[in-house]
């Protein structure tokens, strides 16, 4: 990875925890920490669009655009 594409994808992850704070603070929730149980729905699923399923999902996917933004460099480990 050169040194110019390591600067533009710091700079994409930057904007991408940007928009995940800025999600916390209009959702109250953290879509990328919270992992439902096995036995429960998740938040999106129990949400009605009179309790706010329309902006929930437009924060997740604004989230979801940021995080495709960043490059992920793979490291595979030979065991």
């Amino acid at each position: 990875m050169l040194v110019s594409e390591q600067g533009e994808n710091i700079h994409d992850y930057a904007r991408y925890l940007q928009v995940r704070t800025q999600a916390w603070r209009e959702l109250k929730y953290d879509y990328a920490a919270q992992r439902p149980g096995p036995d429960q729905a998740g938040r999106l699923k129990k949400l009605s669009v009179e309790k706010g399923l329309l902006r929930e999902v437009e924060g997740v996917s604004r989230l979801t655009g940021a995080l495709l933004k960043c490059k992920v460099r793979t490291v595979f480990l030979l065991v």
